[in-house]
């Protein structure tokens, strides 16, 4: 059988070829017997892609676009490869928009084919999630002249002085509230990766939940060990890590 998949087919949509089923079916008696076809149903599995997803059927994320530092603050052009359509999409940006990382920003009408009862209609949007990469350090003259470019930036100065007028007299009290305040620049020695040793609370409230359980879990072991008299017995507990676990438990 030769199927088509039109694009924009959905995860799990089912595809039926009427009457393309089996014409002739085996009896009980080990013969034959020729019935009317039934149909062929085909289910649609749709492969995860490492840079894209779809989402509400018809929209896509670019689930990562790396950019460079000067490209996310300055404008110029980003390339998406892999796109699902097959074409290589460019991406225009303007001097001035900033991309900060981890943003979102739409390009309509490229994501995923739009059905509207059974009737392609459109296309769904592209939505971009841009990853901006940061040099290690700038020459400490470019800096200055960043520096004082942006210093004299109208959106800049806005921003600024929004801040300054809300933690200039906060800054003042709270260097007031120590009897000596000790200055320091960053070491530029570079730090070990700690991303296995920091603990967040979400996490702490997890590993303290964790004990708490092994600790309940332990009681009813040696409870169970006592009250059997060295008997052995079937003890079902929940595990805090890998779900339900069978053990024999015995009296040694």
């Amino acid at each position: 059988l030769q199927v088509t998949v039109q694009p924009g087919s959905c995860h799990n949509q089912l595809i039926v070829l009427t009457g393309e089923g089996d014409e002739v079916i085996s009896t009980k008696g080990g013969g034959h017997e020729k019935v009317i076809p039934g149909d062929v149903v085909i289910t649609i599995l749709r492969l995860k892609d490492p840079n894209f997803q779809v989402i509400n059927y018809s929209n896509l994320i670019c689930k990562k676009c790396k950019i460079d530092f000067m490209t996310s603050l300055c404008g110029g052009v980003v390339y998406i490869e892999g796109h699902p359509s097959g074409k290589l999409i460019k991406l225009d940006i303007i001097p001035g928009e900033i991309l900060k990382p981890g943003c979102f920003k739409t390009v309509e009408d490229m994501g995923m084919p739009k059905f509207i009862n059974g009737v392609r209609s459109g296309f769904g949007h592209l939505y971009v999630k841009f990853d901006v990469t940061y040099p290690e350090r700038l020459e400490p003259e470019n800096a200055k002249k960043i520096q004082n470019i942006l210093a004299n930036d109208k959106y800049i100065k806005a921003e600024r002085s929004t801040m300054e007028t809300a933690d200039s007299d906060c800054y003042c009290d709270l260097e007031k509230s120590y009897d000596s305040v000790e200055e320091h620049v960053l070491s530029s020695f570079e730090a070990p990766n700690l991303n296995n040793e920091v603990i967040e609370d979400d996490d702490l409230g997890d590993l303290i939940n964790e004990r708490d359980s092994r600790k309940r879990n332990n009681r009813r072991f040696d409870e169970s060990n006592i009250n059997n008299n060295n008997e052995t017995k079937r003890n079902k507990y929940s595990s805090p890590v890998s779900g339900f676990y069978d053990h024999d438990i015995n009296g040694y």
